[in-house]
């Protein structure tokens, strides 16, 4: 038999391995990846996904081992936190500012120190959360539930809290000037020694509350409501205090300088002098004088009893304010 051995040695030849090739073309997309950015963003994902879920064991299991570090790292990351559980989460000195924490329950959570500046909290509920001396500049608090939470010494500056649940929490010594509190619920709160100058508070409801040397320098009160709400020394000069609810509230020392005092209602006020009331501008368009109709469960103005004080008001010469009151700022309005 004839063998041809040209073909005998093809056959015999180790044949050439696909492997290289597979090797090379690995390298070719890695590469491409690499260069596009796409291979750093899967690992980053799956880096956060990691982070997620140290989150999620600490709140599931009590396993909570570098639970801030992870969240600091999604909050950095720009990712949503809204709808999680912090509830009893302590997360003292954590970095969260710009966090996205819409919803989330922090009920109960440690915050003290923690920056949360710009944060958007609308909705949360941070019901008897810790936050003294927190940094919640610019944070938007909108319809949050913070009842009961702690805020002393905390910077609240441009802050959004319209609508919120603050009754019953402590606001000692908190900055919130220039902050949005519309529409704000302060029931038994205590914001004594705080600083709400030029901030938005018109048609809060503020039952109970204590304000006991606190500074509304500029602050808009428009159609707020103010029940047995102690206002020992507390400072309203160039405050709007027009169509706003006093009643039975205590204004021990309170100053009035330049406040404009239009279609406000002082019912049944405790320690408001005849000096006091002629500090502010447009006095005499105020409500002193009115009677609880049981009926309707609501004061009606007695027009009669009204007016005669007013006229008493004008004639008595002692009480007049001994320097110049400026109520330029009250001619448009």
């Amino acid at each position: 038999m004839n063998i041809n051995q040209s073909k005998l040695s093809r056959n015999f030849l180790p044949k050439k391995s696909d492997r290289p090739k597979n090797t090379l073309l690995k390298l070719l997309i890695i590469s491409i990846l690499s260069a596009s950015g796409l291979g750093y963003f899967l690992y980053r994902e799956t880096e956060l996904n990691v982070d997620k879920q140290i989150v999620e064991n600490c709140f599931r299991y009590k396993n909570c081992q570098d639970t801030v570090s992870a969240l600091e790292r999604l909050v950095k990351a720009k990712k949503s936190l809204k709808l999680f559980n912090l509830k009893d989460a302590h997360l003292e000195k954590a970095h969260l500012e710009n966090a996205r924490l819409e919803n989330a329950s922090l009920e109960n959570a440690h915050l003290e120190q923690a920056n949360l500046e710009s944060a958007n909290l609308e909705a949360a509920d941070l019901e008897n959360a810790h936050l003294e001396a927190a940094n919640l500049e610019n944070a938007r608090l909108k319809s949050a539930n913070l009842e009961g939470a702690h805020l002393d010494n905390s910077h609240l500056e441009n802050a959004n809290l319209s609508s919120a649940n603050l009754a019953v929490s402590k606001i000692d010594r908190a900055h919130l000037d220039n902050a949005n509190l519309e529409s704000v619920h302060l029931s038994h709160a205590n914001l004594s020694n705080s600083f709400l100058i030029n901030t938005d508070l018109r048609n809060a409801y503020l039952s109970n509350a204590k304000f006991e040397q606190t500074y509304f320098n500029g602050a808009n009160l428009r159609g707020a409501h103010f029940y047995r709400t102690n206002f020992n020394r507390a400072i309203f000069d160039r405050a709007n205090l027009a169509n706003t609810y006093f009643f039975r509230p205590n204004f021990d020392g309170a100053n009035f300088y330049s406040a404009n005092l239009a279609g406000a209602y002082f019912i049944k006020a405790k320690n408001l002098t005849n000096a006091q009331i002629k500090s502010a501008c447009n006095w005499e368009k105020a409500i002193y004088k009115a009677i609880w109709d049981k009926d309707r469960s609501q004061w009606i103005v007695d027009p009669i009893a009204n007016k005669q004080f007013i006229y008493q008001l004008k004639k008595e010469q002692s009480s007049n304010p001994t320097k110049f009151i400026d109520c330029s700022l009250w001619e448009q309005k």
